[in-house]
């Protein structure tokens, strides 16, 4: 997978978050921390760690806006389905009756 393929899958699990915390009526705005998984060096992406970061972070930019939710971004080994690139976690308080 190249770049732009990355770049598309990542705003395709944000555009997912997204939806999850409207359904909850909440909104990305809502979201405090992000916590993100990587599979560094595998066959299926052709990045290496810093163009994998460099590319998270555009597309992160995308969707958040300054104050941006504090970030924990960490390596495994691999994730679940198998071949994976990324999990992201995303934790959100939103206030009830706003």
């Amino acid at each position: 997978m190249d770049e732009a393929g990355f770049e598309d899958e990542l705003r395709s699990v944000f555009r997912q978050i997204e939806r999850l915390l409207l359904a909850c009526d909440a909104r990305l705005d809502d979201v405090v921390e992000l916590q993100m998984f990587h599979v560094f060096g595998g066959a299926k992406l052709r990045l290496d760690k810093a163009g994998q970061l460099a590319a998270m972070a555009r597309v992160r930019d995308e969707f958040f806006a300054a104050p941006y939710p504090a970030a924990v971004e960490l390596a495994v080994a691999e994730l679940n389905p198998e071949g994976g690139l990324v999990e992201i976690k995303a934790t959100a308080f939103a206030p009830l009756g706003r």
